[in-house]
C-alpha cells in the first residue's frame, strides 16, 4: 500500500511521516456529516509509522485489528473524544473511521509536533 503525504509543502511518496493537518483538510473535503466540520484537529505535524514489512511494527499491529493507516489518521484528524487509555495510561482518541467503525487510537507523544501510533482497534461506542 503506497501513501503520499505532504510535508512542508512538498509531496513525499512512501514516507513514514504523515501530516495530520493535511489529513484534517481531507476530512473536511470528504465530510458526509456536519458534525465533522465542528471537530478540532490535533495539531501534530507528523505521525511516525513503522515499515509495512516490520512484523512487530505499528502498521502490522493495526492491520491485525482490520484497520489501516487511513482509518487511524482519519480518527486522529477529527476525533470524537480525547483522553487516556485505561490499560496503558497513554494518550488516546476515539472516533469513527470512514466506514463508520468506532475505534480507539492509542499513541505516544514523541515531541510537541510528533506522535507514534501504538495501537488502534474497534471498541463499543461511548455513551454520552
Amino acid at each position: 500500500m503506497n501513501h503520499t503525504g505532504l510535508i512542508f509543502g512538498r509531496a513525499v511518496r512512501n514516507s513514514h511521516l504523515t501530516s495530520v493537518a493535511i489529513e484534517y483538510t481531507l476530512v473536511l473535503e470528504r465530510a458526509t456529516a456536519p458534525r465533522l466540520l465542528l471537530k478540532h484537529p490535533m495539531f501534530y505535524t507528523s505521525i511516525l509509522w513503522d515499515s509495512e514489512d516490520d512484523p512487530d511494527g505499528n502498521v502490522q499491529h493495526i492491520a491485525e485489528h482490520d484497520l489501516d493507516i487511513e482509518d487511524v489518521e482519519w480518527v486522529l484528524g477529527a476525533p470524537d473524544t480525547e483522553g487516556k487509555s485505561r490499560s496503558s495510561g497513554l494518550p488516546a482518541v476515539w472516533g469513527y473511521t470512514p466506514e463508520g467503525i468506532y475505534i480507539i487510537v492509542v499513541y505516544q507523544e514523541i515531541d510537541v509536533d510528533t506522535i507514534r501510533v501504538v495501537t488502534a482497534y474497534e471498541v463499543p461506542e461511548q455513551r454520552r
